[in-house]
């Protein structure tokens, strides 16, 4: 399989609108890089190991890339995307975008990832490692292998971060648990070994499935997480006590009324993904289909929530 990589070089302010227009032209994952993150990671030894990219020193901006796959769709959707990337200077005065595209394999973006993926430690006791290093676990760790390949989902980002935090604090032992848009398997594999009896992880991307998969084989996690192909809950059986949805916006909009006939009452769903100009959109929709807001917080410009089934 081939992709084309599209690279926007972009400013501060663009940054998000550009990532939502990437999903919108169905982009099968995103990656932000800019020169300021780097400069914190070096100057604070997490960077020890891979050299700081040139394309990323070089840029004066924001370098966000996304990639499409090489099919017989894809000149339109560049065409489209193109446009749209275009009006964005009606709306912000730093989007004065530069665009590049380069061809890649499906081991390219592979081998891309693995330059940017270090272990990291979680919460009080969840680390996510790369499954190609080796870890050796503390008293207590609780460790997650991972290779998210072509899948979204390494645990860095604000909103895998917190969900997993938040996983921490509200799961049970035994509860039974729906990972929703499950990309790499993170969260999936991350709350059988916090102690869930049973979780269903599923998305719409065949190439999520099959890397979920692998991952879910690399944590001996099997027996406990089941995959499906699946558009978020639509046509799910069964009675949860945790549903769990690392998205957008829209689609946390699109999954709360999905909840009515899985989720027990008093169950909760832990949503991430919302950019803090859509939060009130999220809080009505989760008003509306009778949740109460337990916690939420705020990073970097995306919000993760906590709800309970009234």
């Amino acid at each position: 399989m081939r992709w084309e990589e599209i690279t926007v070089n972009v400013g501060e302010e663009a940054k998000d609108a550009v990532i939502n227009l990437f999903y919108e032209a169905g982009a099968n994952g995103v990656v932000i890089e800019d020169t300021k993150t780097w400069e914190t990671y070096e100057e604070e030894g997490l960077w020890d190991v891979y050299a700081s990219p040139q394309e990323v020193l070089d840029a004066e901006n924001v370098l966000v890339k996304g990639y499409l796959p090489d099919d017989e769709f894809l000149r339109e959707r560049l065409r489209g995307f193109r446009e749209k990337l275009e009006n964005l200077s009606d709306y912000f005065a730093d989007s004065n975008a530069e665009l590049s595209l380069q061809k890649i394999e499906d081991e390219d973006w592979e081998t891309n990832w693995k330059g940017y993926y270090k272990t990291e430690k979680v919460g009080e006791h969840l680390v996510i490692s790369p499954s190609w290093e080796e870890y050796d676990a503390s008293a207590g760790e609780i460790v997650v292998k991972l290779d998210p390949g072509m899948a979204f989902g390494t645990g860095k980002h604000p909103t895998t971060e917190h969900t997993l935090r938040f996983m921490e604090k509200y799961l049970q032992p035994d509860d039974r648990v729906i990972d929703a848009g499950c990309g790499s398997g993170i969260l999936g594999i991350a709350a059988a070994k916090m102690g869930a009896s049973g979780i269903l992880a599923v998305d719409n991307d065949p190439t999520a499935i099959k890397i979920a998969k692998r991952n879910i084989l690399e944590n001996q996690v099997e027996d406990i997480v089941e995959v499906c192909l699946n558009d978020l809950l639509v046509g799910i059986q069964g009675t949860f006590d945790l549903i769990v949805g690392n998205l957008i916006a829209d689609l946390i909009v699109a999954l709360l009324p999905q909840t009515k006939n899985v989720l027990r009452p008093g169950g909760l769903v832990i949503v991430s993904g919302v950019l803090d100009k859509k939060i009130e959109k999220v809080e009505q929709s989760m008003s509306d289909n009778g949740f109460e807001i337990v916690e939420q917080i705020l990073d970097s410009e995306w919000y993760t929530l906590v709800g309970r089934k009234i």
